[in-house]
């Protein structure tokens, strides 16, 4: 029967190895952007998911200029905050030029007046240590990332071990396994 659904391949080409290869890497991508996005909605604080992008960017050193969330105090000096100094208040629909924090009750009785965003020059190696070490709790980025990226290798990995995706010698063994034993020419 010749149509629309039949393979074109030459005989002995593998029929659909490409597509079960190319079906695991794809379910291995959405495992992974799947992971990172429950970690960051679910599992991270305000801080870690505002500055996500500028850790990577950061850690890529494209740019030289980042908006750093600053706190004021009343003599109107200022500091990089910290996670403890803030509370998040809209991260879920932010407004474009809105702080999407604001300070934290132990923030106010220590002396702080209001938060600043300003796009400043930093040292990248600085700006990276400091979002190391006080809003990813020491964690750098690869390990940030791990996570999603082993649950898109377990996916793939699953995928393959399971027989998903086969490659040419297992599809043939499979054409002459149980459906050729069915029909009696066969090896099993």
């Amino acid at each position: 029967m010749d149509g629309i659904l039949m393979s074109s391949r030459p005989k002995g080409w593998p029929r659909h190895a490409y597509q079960k290869r190319a079906g695991a890497i794809f379910f291995g991508f959405v495992a992974m952007f799947a992971a990172w996005f429950i970690e960051t909605q679910f599992e991270w604080d305000g801080m870690q998911r505002y500055y996500l992008a500028h850790y990577i960017v950061a850690n890529a050193g494209w740019f030289n200029k980042y908006l750093v969330l600053h706190t004021v105090d009343r003599r109107g000096k200022w500091h990089p905050t910290v996670p403890a100094e803030v509370v998040p208040v809209n991260l879920n629909h932010p407004v474009r030029g809105v702080i999407p924090f604001r300070l934290s009750d132990a923030a106010l009785k220590t002396g702080a007046v209001r938060l600043a965003n300003p796009v400043i020059p930093v040292d990248k190696a600085r700006f990276v240590g400091f979002l190391r070490d006080w809003v990813y709790n020491g964690e750098t980025l690869t390990e940030v990332l791990k996570p999603g990226m082993m649950w898109g290798l377990r996916c793939d990995g699953l995928r393959a071990v399971s027989g998903l995706a086969c490659g040419p010698e297992s599809e043939a063994r499979s054409r002459g396994g149980a459906a050729g034993a069915r029909r009696g020419d066969g090896d099993a």
